[in-house]
């Protein structure tokens, strides 16, 4: 209405129409494929997958129709369902999906509505996947044996299947002889290598050639196509297409040879394929071997002679002697070692000159000479004892054999040519320096120091708890008892200082004096032992310097000891009542008491009736025995039954416990504890009374 001056005049779009767009004149028909259910709708509603609506114009959603089986709608808003596809089945009415033909199926159809159509493989055919629309043929080096295989059966090693399709494991053919097959699923046997033979129809493994044979061919069907190795070679391994040549320094003397044999020591062969040990050649004199299997002979080496023919060592030349020459024939190649040099190995090419500190004086010698003690030698090659020269003054040598003599050490003196040893500085001497000649090197130790060693090179600064009042002094004087010095390098007695009032020391040579100890005091000035603090006393601290600092216990306590910290809690079944007490008083006989720290005497109780106690100091008292009575407080001992009675209970707190002798009976003990103590009348007689 172009008139229209109000909203009211835009109608609502009735069902099975929509209009998405503002401005409109007019609805747009609902589309197929989808419903429009309610009045003024602004967007259709797509059917579901699983469903189609072919029509227009709906306006329910009742007008989208359940694919029927055979068919499928993966998606929505569809006018019509999908056939289904080969390879599937839709087997249930509003399919959203097609469900795929299992392995070892296939269907070569469209519109498949029951799992049926997915038939199985036959045999010769097989099928590893799903989904698929028909079966792949066995493939060669395989057999597919059964309906509906997933997947070929392999043939087996030692055979080979060159066709496909195959249905059964017959398909599989052995190998032939001549030919094997270690891997399984093959279309072919592979030849036999050279070196090996294959004698086994179905053969799996090539057999090896031994040892000792060689075969050059493919393709052997027996172990007669190994061939045995001829003289001159050999093979020490199996599976060889060939012999190795016997190499120089062996002989192959025998056909079929696994291993050369080699020349002797003493021989030598320069050649290969050599088929006898007289190709082992004996060396020469002047040459050696002490190997076997060698192409060549050594010549002698220097320090060595060979002569003989075939030798396997040398013959070293003797101590004493040497050979520069290589190749010798004779021990008169040996040449004795000349003055100035010696030789104390065998086999050597060369004589050492003579060491210095040392002299070779003879020809031939095996050791140089060493230069005695207090001598020294610098040069080598010596020919003479008189290259040996004494040590100077303020020089010394203990040892033999030197080059040099040493410079006096500190804390010695040398004053003599020739000195095989320094000579010590005296205790309480000293020396610091090296070179000295003289005794009076040797310095004596000034005061608050000393020296107890000889030899030294400084003297001892006095040590703490000690002084060094002398010149030369050799051991310092220890500080006595009852003092202290802290201090090093004293030169008196008086750093010697007294420990003050609460301390002590009863040791001498002390740095320090120890503080009184607990329990005790130190009173005195220069006190060697500290002070106990008496019995029925304490002192808890340290240091005291007065008897003043022992402190009497306390009422409840108790102290038997001297030299005590702290008293002891009176103990149960005693009291405790004075200050100062050194031992506590017990509980007298009949009273108890079972408390600890008791100050007074009253704290022991008397015994209740039915208890007794015998004995001071106890922390409780003792049932009433059987045959007795306790009908007093504070019963030290239990009052036995008269004769004629008898009590079989503890703890009876009255004479009425006792308990009467029947008539014809009587008891002449006190004390009994049974009716067995009432003796029966003897015959002739009687008793009418009751105990």
């Amino acid at each position: 209405n172009i008139t229209a001056n109000s909203s009211e005049a835009c109608v609502k779009c009735p069902i099975g129409f929509y209009n998405p767009s503002t401005g409109q004149t007019s609805c747009t028909t609902c589309i197929s494929g989808y419903y429009c259910d309610i009045v003024g709708t602004t967007d259709a509603k797509p059917c579901p997958t699983g469903t189609y609506n072919a029509n227009t114009g709906s306006n329910s959603f009742q007008a989208c129709v359940k694919c029927p089986i055979g068919f499928y709608n993966p998606s929505t808003g569809q006018t019509s369902c999908t056939t289904c596809i080969s390879g599937y089945y839709c087997d249930i009415v509003g399919t959203t999906d097609a469900k795929p033909c299992p392995t070892g199926t296939y269907n070569p159809n469209t519109g498949s509505n029951s799992s049926q159509a997915c038939v199985k493989c036959p045999i010769g055919s097989y099928n590893q996947n799903t989904t698929q629309t028909s079966c792949t043929t066995c493939i060669s080096g395989h057999y597919c044996d059964i309906l509906g295989t997933t997947d070929p059966k392999p043939c087996p090693t030692g055979t080979y299947n060159r066709d496909t399709g195959s249905k059964s494991s017959q398909a599989c053919v052995k190998c032939p002889i001549g030919s094997y097959n270690q891997h399984t699923r093959q279309i072919s046997c592979t030849t036999c290598i050279a070196g090996y033979y294959c004698d086994i129809v179905g053969t799996t493994d090539a057999k090896p050639c031994p040892t000792g044979t060689y075969n050059p061919n493919t393709g052997s069907k027996s172990s007669q196509a190994c061939v045995k190795c001829p003289i001159g070679w050999y093979n020490q391994y199996t599976g060889q297409t060939s012999c190795t040549p016997c190499i120089w320094g062996y002989y192959c003397d025998t056909v079929g040879a696994t291993y050369p044999t080699p020349c002797p020591t003493g021989t030598y062969n320069p050649s290969i394929r050599s088929i006898s040990s007289q190709a082992c050649i004996k060396c020469s004199i002047g040459s050696c071997n002490p190997f076997i299997g060698r192409f060549s002979c050594t010549p002698c080496m220097p320090g060595y002679y060979c002569d003989t023919v075939g030798a396997t060592n040398p013959k070293a030349c003797p101590i004493r002697t040497y050979n520069p020459s290589t190749g010798s024939i004779s021990s008169l190649a040996c040449l004795k070692c000349p003055v100035g040099s010696y030789n104390n190995n065998t086999g050597e090419p060369s004589c050492p000159t003579c060491i210095s500190g040392h002299y070779c004086d003879t020809v031939g010698a095996t050791n140089p000479k060493p230069c005695p003690n207090g001598t020294y030698n610098l040069n080598t090659g010596s020919i003479s004892s008189q290259a040996c020269i004494k040590c100077l003054i303020a020089s010394y040598n203990p040892d033999t054999g030197q080059s040099s003599c040493r410079t006096c050490i500190s804390g010695y003196y040398c004053d003599a040519v020739g000195a095989a040893n320094p000579k010590p500085c005296p205790r309480g001497t000293y020396n610091p320096n090296q070179g000295s000649n003289s005794s009076e090197a040797c310095i004596k130790c000034p005061i608050g120091s000393y020296n107890s060693d000889t030899g030294e090179s400084l003297c001892w600064t006095c040590i703490s708890g000690y002084y060094c009042d002398a010149v030369g002094a050799i051991d310092p004087t220890p500080c006595p008892v009852g003092t202290y010095n802290p201090n090093k390098g004293s030169d008196s007695s008086e750093a010697c200082v007294e420990c003050p009032v609460g301390s002590y020391n009863p040791y001498t040579r002390q740095i320090s004096c120890s503080t009184c100890t607990l329990g005790h005091y130190c009173d005195a000035v220069g006190t060697i032992d500290p002070t106990a603090c008496p019995g029925g006393t304490y002192n808890p601290n340290q240091g005291s310097d007065s008897s003043e600092a022992c402190v009497e216990c306390p009422v409840g306590f108790y102290n038997p000891l001297t030299g005590q910290i702290s008293c002891r809690t009176c103990i149960s079944g005693y009291y405790c009542d004075t200050v100062g007490t050194i031992e506590p008083q017990p509980c007298p006989l009949g009273t108890y008491n079972p408390n600890e720290g008791s100050n007074s005497s009253e704290a022991c109780v008397e015994c209740p009736v039915g208890s007794y106690n015998p004995d001071t100091g106890k922390i409780s008292c003792r049932t009433c025995v059987l045959g007795n009575y306790c009908d007093t407080v504070g019963t030290i001992d239990p009052t036995p039954c008269l004769g004629g009675t008898y009590n079989p209970k503890v703890g009876s707190i009255s004479s009425q416990a006792c308990i009467k002798c029947s008539a014809g009976t009587y008891n002449p003990k006190v004390g009994s504890i049974s009716s067995q103590a009432c003796i029966k009348c003897p015959a002739g007689t009687y008793n009418s009374r009751v105990g």
